[in-house]
């Protein structure tokens, strides 16, 4: 995805006649740095940014330091009318993080690292048929983690949760979509099999559906950022997920996005469950598919 120069987006935005408190902002954390989109009522990009991770993908801090760089970068007076901010992340990728204060314990577990020696207590915990009874799904870096870090308290949380966790000074909260390959059940609104029973239960998100409003910005982050204290920080969604609505499809469509891996999705009307197929909800609708590793990136 790419953006135009910053400067010819903000006039546009001035142009086009915006209301205070009227923007959106959406931010997304890709395998290769971060983006952000700012949007008016009408959907148009009044301005757009993008940067590396400062130390490399897998240092949590330094998602939040890539993200704070950006918002800051918005020129002022767009930032004084965000209404709203949702993160995108990859959907795979989990930080152990401490319970009280979210600060990361450990570099995070990359969505592409798999640990087979974990499969079958994936399969135990999740049961047959479920997205995360899988070596390579977040529920194996979970137990993972979670067995570095048996004594003592963590939160498990990906990239899009952990970072609106920051935001609202809150890390209770996850969302359906980045929690599927962890384990959560769309249909049942649950965790699969016995993983709400299990030890990682403490560890695990409160989950909403994409775009509950979790609550409004922490005040102090609200000041660092020059953002409105009354700017409502939303669940988010995956990366892949966020790509596929950017083109707004319709039911039935399906839709390839290239980045460092090749996702293909589909509008359903109903759930497709199979090997590598996931089944997000969206609305009355579902965002059927799955990813290769075969990318572009």
């Amino acid at each position: 995805m790419g953006f135009a120069d910053s400067s010819q987006q903000h006039s546009a935005g001035d142009a086009s006649g915006r209301v205070a408190g009227s923007l959106c902002l959406g931010i997304d954390l890709g395998s290769s740095g971060v983006r952000l989109a700012l949007l008016d009522g009408a959907a148009h990009c009044c301005h757009g940014d993008s940067t590396s991770y400062p130390a490399g993908f897998e240092d949590g801090a330094g998602w939040q330091v890539a993200v704070g760089a950006l918002i800051k970068a918005i020129p002022a007076d767009l930032r004084a009318g965000v209404a709203a901010l949702a993160i995108a992340g990859t959907s795979g990728t989990l930080l152990a993080c401490h319970p009280d204060d979210g600060r990361p314990l450990a570099p995070a577990e990359p969505y592409h690292r798999a640990y087979g020696e974990r499969a079958e207590q994936c399969l135990v915990l999740a049961g047959e048929g479920s997205p995360a009874a899988s070596a390579s799904g977040a529920l194996a870096r979970a137990l993972e983690l979670q067995g570095r870090h048996q004594h003592q308290p963590l939160l498990l949380r990906h990239q899009a949760e952990w970072l609106a966790g920051w935001l609202l000074d809150d890390w209770r909260w996850g969302d359906a979509h980045n929690s599927l390959k962890l384990g959560w059940d769309p249909l049942r609104q649950d965790w699969a099999g016995s993983i709400g029973r299990s030890a990682l239960a403490p560890c695990l998100p409160r989950v909403r559906p994409p775009g509950t409003r979790l609550g409004p910005l922490h005040p102090e982050r609200a000041r660092q950022l020059g953002l409105p204290r009354d700017c409502k920080v939303i669940a988010g969604t995956t990366d892949g997920n966020a790509a596929v609505l950017a083109v707004g499809p319709q039911p039935g469509d399906g839709v390839t996005v290239l980045g460092s891996t090749m996702v293909l999705k589909q509008v359903c009307p109903s759930p497709i469950q199979g090997p590598g197929v996931y089944s997000h909800p969206l609305g009355a609708q579902w965002i059927c598919g799955g990813a290769s590793n075969a990318g572009g990136a």
